[in-house]
């Protein structure tokens, strides 16, 4: 069973994105921070993190560049979610082929195919 990470201020999408994947059978740990979701990250280190990456206190980038420095989620695949324009964001990132962006609101069937894409390369 994979693990998802899900991280996101906004309860409900917590809610429905936790009922999304647990459903289909995912492991899921969801939270409000990204400092509450690195504690998790080096603890259950999941398959795959759902980052929103405009979060108060700390946001998706800081959020990715700690995840790289740490040896146990160095290579953790994220999946960075966003209402603002996907090209500011990918031009707010460093190059990284373990992260990708996508829009919200959310195509489901875009995004369930990419967690399962992303967690089958993270094996191989």
């Amino acid at each position: 069973m994979a693990t998802l990470l899900i991280v996101d201020d906004d309860p409900d999408l917590l809610v429905l994105l936790s009922a999304h994947y647990g459903a289909q059978g995912y492991a899921v740990a969801a939270v409000e921070s990204c400092a509450a979701a690195l504690r998790l990250a080096a603890e259950r280190r999941p398959d795959i993190v759902l980052l929103d990456f405009c979060l108060p206190r700390m946001g998706g980038k800081r959020f990715i560049e700690i995840l790289r420095a740490d040896g146990l989620t160095r290579a953790t695949p994220v999946i960075v979610m966003s209402a603002a324009s996907l090209d500011w964001v990918v031009s707010s990132l460093a190059p990284d082929p373990l992260v990708r962006a996508i829009e919200k609101p959310l195509d489901f069937a875009y995004l369930d195919s990419l967690i399962e894409k992303m967690i089958a390369e993270r094996r191989i």
